[in-house]
Formats: C-alpha cells, structure tokens, sequence
C-alpha cells in the first residue's frame, strides 16, 4: 500500500512573494503618503489572502504529515518530487528558504498594516510558531530529499494538533474538494 506525499492542495497554492514585490516596488515608486496609503488599502485584501493562503498551505503540510505519520506508519510515500533529485539540483535546493521568508514577512506585514492603517490584518494567533515549528520539521527531514516511507520521516517536538489525526485527514479533504486552503487554518 501507499499514500500521497501531496494530498491534492499544492496546487492551490499562491506566490506570496511575487505579489509581495510587485507591491512594495510599486509603493516605493510613490512620493505621497496619502497616495500609498490608498494604494496599501486597496492591494491589501490581495496581500492577506495570499499569506493566509500560505501559512494554511504549510499547516496544511505539516498536519498530512502528522494524520501519515499517526495513521499509515508501514506506507510507501508516493509521488515525493524530491525524492530523487539529481545531485546538482540537490546542491541548489534550499527548503528552508520559502518558509524563512513567510516568517519574515509577517513581521512586515503586521508593520505595514499598521503604517498604512489597515484595521482588519488578522492572521492565526500561532502563525510564526507553526512556521518554526514546521521548517524544523523540513531540516529535520533534509528537505524530504530521502523519504521513500512514511517510516522515514522523523517527527518534531512541537508537532502536535489539538484534534484527532482523523479530523486532520477530513479538512484536508474538504480544502481540496473545494479548493479553498483557508479550512486547513482551524488546524
């Protein structure tokens, strides 16, 4: 028997950091602070959602990993894209760098809110301690470059979720049904 690595949601997945620099190079090009304050507000939905899109995506990551790890221990893992990559690209791959960024980046964007006045820059309480928590998870794991089993993985410290592996198994679900990664943030 085997499992998914990707359960079907990183496809659903937005750059947050394309849109992040079409963003700040478009307010640095503006002299007015009443001109970049419009402009914030106005961009700013587009900016919340692809970070919430992003820590859901790698709540979403690390919860599979915990609902495989609890419930389908003896599985070969199928479809893990980086499993054989040919040495050059494994010297070029840097796994840690995606989630260092989101973890900078909400510093920035609770400062930028703030600056440019938006009042309603809610994220997830626990974002940064997930994020940490999660790239551990990656170096840890080296990147899953060596991960054919669910046995291979090996777990962290603070990788724990407040409700049952079955209930992880059943949002993850429901986020790729209806292709809406927000669900995976009630981890």
């Amino acid at each position: 028997m085997s499992v998914l690595f990707d359960p079907g949601f990183s496809s659903l997945t937005v750059d947050l950091w394309s849109i992040a620099y079409v963003i700040e190079n478009d307010l640095q090009s503006m002299n007015q602070l009443p001109r970049k304050i419009r402009y914030y507000n106005a961009s700013f939905p587009k900016i919340h959602k692809a970070l919430l899109n992003n820590i859901a995506f790698y709540k979403g990551c690390m919860g599979w990993a915990y609902y495989i790890m609890k419930n389908c221990p003896d599985e070969v893992i199928e479809g893990n894209p980086f499993e054989n990559l040919p040495e050059e690209e494994k010297s070029q791959y840097a796994p840690c760098d995606g989630i260092d960024f989101l973890i900078e980046y909400i510093d920035k964007f609770q400062s930028d809110a703030k600056y440019y006045h938006v009042k309603n820059a809610v994220i997830p309480e626990n974002s940064k301690d997930m994020l940490k928590t999660y790239r551990e998870f990656i170096a840890i794991n080296e990147g899953f470059t060596d991960v054919k089993k669910v046995s291979d993985l090996k777990a962290v410290k603070n990788m724990e979720f407040s409700v049952s592996p079955d209930k992880i198994r059943s949002l993850i679900d429901k986020a790729v049904e209806t292709k809406d990664l927000s669900v995976l943030l009630s981890l």
